[in-house]
């Protein structure tokens, strides 16, 4: 296992998921397929919803707070922007499956020490979240940059480097 490195001055965390929230939904209405393909098809519309609704009872379940396998913490060291890795540690990633999150080592480290521009920081960061996401611990996996890309122009990056 890792050693965790010390820093206070974290700022965000990205979840890293099992599958993006698209291919979840595939994989749930594919499930739901098979499940109510054991019934024979129900002569009374009634008894078809309630079986929708037993199945997403027993096996449905919302992607954004239940598919998560990692975190990146992003923090500021020195003249760098960092994203440690934190992973679940477990041998097989799966559908809601028992989560305990370790330490897992660096995700990146961008050096933006002769980096001016705030704007330029900010695609430099989003560029290597896209790098790293291709990576082999990641490759396959979900990096939600939403909250991310959402908050990032109202981000003065020169002045959260500075200040760290």
């Amino acid at each position: 296992m890792a050693e965790y490195p010390k820093t206070d001055y974290f700022f965000f965390e990205l979840p890293v998921y099992r599958c993006s929230e698209a291919e979840h939904s595939t994989e749930t209405e594919s499930a739901k397929r098979r499940y109510l393909k054991k019934f024979d098809r129900p002569s009374v519309p009634q008894l078809h919803d309630d079986l929708v609704r037993l199945f997403y009872d027993l096996y449905g379940y919302p992607w954004r707070y239940n598919d998560v396998i990692g975190w990146i913490r992003l923090f500021v060291l020195g003249c760098q922007l960092r994203g440690d890795l934190w992973w679940n540690h477990t041998k097989r990633q799966v559908r809601r499956g028992r989560k305990k999150f370790i330490f897992a080592g660096k995700a990146f480290e961008l050096n933006v020490l002769n980096v001016n521009d705030s704007a330029e920081i900010e695609r430099l960061l989003f560029e290597r979240l896209h790098s790293t996401n291709e990576d082999f611990v990641l490759k396959g996996r979900y990096i939600d940059i939403s909250l991310l890309t959402n908050l990032s122009p109202y981000i003065n990056w020169q002045s959260l480097i500075q200040s760290a």
